[in-house]
């Protein structure tokens, strides 16, 4: 699905609206940068490829669930929100990276390969008030050269011990030329909805 105008996919917590095929297909596009398209309470699965792929174009996501595909979410345009979402199952749960600002929060990223890859950031990338756990490869990696610092502060990762956290993130403490990964302080607890 290619969204050159605006989407609007608005369900309920009873009643979400459900974007998946008896086949694999090839997902949601979001391609305007000039409208702000809106998914709340969906449920996007089974894709073979990125579930959905904000590309160009704004969105805001919100309760909803992305499971069961290569990619869950990639983010390649300033701008999106992304929170209070269930991302699990997939290959790689969350993929970002460049100049990419976007908010992150408030989700649980669970049981995928990676939970968040972050390609190449430029600068500082923020996200924070996250569960990331239980994903088998690492939560969270960082991929690319330089001095830039990605914040992964107050996110719980299924252990408040900072060592044991350490152990679930790839970054500049692994290999000297990665980006490095700013993780702590650790949340104590699962962050909880305080919406």
């Amino acid at each position: 699905m290619f969204v050159f105008g605006t989407l609007n996919a608005v369900g309920t917590a009873d009643e979400p609206i459900v974007f998946t095929s008896e086949t694999r297909w090839q997902g949601i596009r979001i391609l305007n940068p000039f409208d702000n398209s809106v998914i709340v309470n969906g449920i996007i699965e089974k894709v073979n490829g990125t579930a959905l792929d904000i590309n160009r174009g704004l969105l805001n996501l919100s309760d909803s669930i992305v499971r069961s595909s290569t990619q869950g979410i990639r983010v390649r345009s300033n701008g999106a929100t992304i929170v209070y979402n269930e991302i699990y199952s997939n290959d790689i749960g969350v993929l970002g990276g460049g100049e990419m600002s976007f908010n992150l929060s408030g989700n649980t990223i669970r049981d995928n390969v990676v939970g968040i890859s972050i390609d190449g950031p430029l600068g500082t990338l923020t996200f924070s008030g996250n569960n990331i756990v239980h994903n088998v490869g690492a939560n969270l990696e960082v991929t690319g050269v330089g001095d830039s610092i990605v914040d992964a502060f107050s996110n719980w990762w299924g252990t408040a011990d900072a060592v044991l956290v350490e152990g679930t993130i790839r970054h500049q403490f692994d290999y000297a030329s990665l980006p490095l990964v700013v993780y702590e302080p650790v949340a104590t607890a699962p962050i909880l909805d305080v919406r």
